[in-house]
């Protein structure tokens, strides 16, 4: 099958922005505290760094917006919750981002210095005003503006951006863009200078309303775009030229499991297992990847029937060591020692290039 395309016209340049594919969540919720980063939805993370005590819990939420309004039936939508409340962010350190993509180059050198509308659905049940930030050149150049909402009322928020055509772009396979929306921030992070771009590394406004100052504050994200041109007024384009085959292999190139799309990591589970036979104590099986990865991709192995990370295990649970070796964008080998002659191991596995 070809590759899918993402510079078509209407395009969304975000992946899953529908928020179809949780490989790594499933039906978890996380904790974040102060100097945590976790990936949630495919392609989108959310963040928590700096001193200042806060956590933030994140999940895959079924309020969403509704179908007459947004034009799409949306599964699911990205829920940040406040559990430990910061009255102030008063280390210029701090930052709590409840979610962000980044754009690799190679699909951002077809917006470089194009106009680009960034669209998504919002609703938060604290009223005010939030924030929607651009990073790019390398983490040297921003672009952060604002929009409010109402309490607990989900609202499409769309904002028509021109993008810069000079600078030291990444148009590559690093991060060509980041966008980021409804984060706060210490001073460090943190800007007066709106709807222009700028020198430096900001991700909210400092008029931004400082949600994480109420408990069980809670933000909810749905139908996130980016396309070319003018399209305020068209709605979302969240699935927008893609079908779900196409986006799913897209969501590949940078994160997949050998796991069932709605298995949890480290299930005890023979689905979707890799199996092999041992024809002597040392074997290196290899591994091919439904889709190439963006990059040499960071592997971690699990056992089918207990989840323990670095090993393969026959029927009964004997485990054997197993490591990966050699990597590559399509493949990996992995290698171990101590096997039975004719026994029959498996394991699990997830593979990260994420940017």
């Amino acid at each position: 099958m070809a590759t899918p395309r993402i510079d078509r016209i209407e395009q969304n340049f975000i992946i899953n922005g529908a928020m179809d594919f949780w490989q790594r969540v499933v039906a978890a919720t996380s904790s974040l505290a102060s100097g945590d980063t976790e990936y949630t939805a495919d392609r989108f993370f959310s963040s928590n760094q700096g001193a200042t005590a806060k956590t933030i819990e994140v999940s895959r939420d079924t309020d969403v917006p509704s179908a007459a309004a947004s034009g799409l039936a949306a599964l699911y939508s990205h829920k940040t919750e406040v559990t430990v409340a910061a009255g102030s962010l008063a280390n210029a350190a701090d930052l709590l981002t409840p979610l962000d993509q980044r754009i690799e180059g190679l699909n951002y050198a077809a917006m470089h210095g194009k106009k680009v509308t960034v669209g998504f659905w919002f609703k938060a049940s604290v009223a005010g005003s939030y924030t929607l930030a651009l990073n790019g050149a390398a983490f040297t150049r921003s672009y952060v503006t604002t929009f409010s909402v109402a309490s607990n009322a989900w609202t499409y928020i769309s904002k028509t951006i021109q993008l810069e055509n000079s600078g030291s772009y990444n148009l590559s396979n690093g991060v060509g863009l980041e966008l980021t929306i409804g984060a706060i921030s210490g001073s460090s992070f943190s800007t007066g200078v709106l709807d222009q771009w700028q020198t430096g590394n900001y991700y909210s406004a400092a008029s931004s309303v400082n949600w994480a100052a109420t408990l069980n504050a809670t933000i909810r994200i749905a139908l996130v775009s980016v396309v070319n041109g003018d399209r305020s007024q068209l709605g979302s384009f969240a699935r927008a030229g893609r079908n779900i085959s196409e986006e799913l292999e897209l969501c590949q190139r940078y994160y997949e499991k050998s796991y069932d799309q709605a298995t949890a990591l480290a299930a005890a589970t023979a689905e979707g297992a890799e199996s092999y036979v041992a024809a002597n104590a040392f074997m290196r099986p290899m591994i091919n990847f439904k889709t190439r990865k963006r990059a040499q991709p960071a592997i971690t192995l699990y056992g089918w029937t207990s989840g323990t990370v670095g090993v393969a295990e026959r029927d009964g649970g004997t485990q054997v060591a197993l490591g990966s070796e050699t990597l590559g964008e399509r493949s990996f080998t992995t290698q171990g020692n101590g096997h039975t002659d004719g026994a029959e191991y498996r394991f699990q596995w997830q593979a990260s290039a994420e940017l």
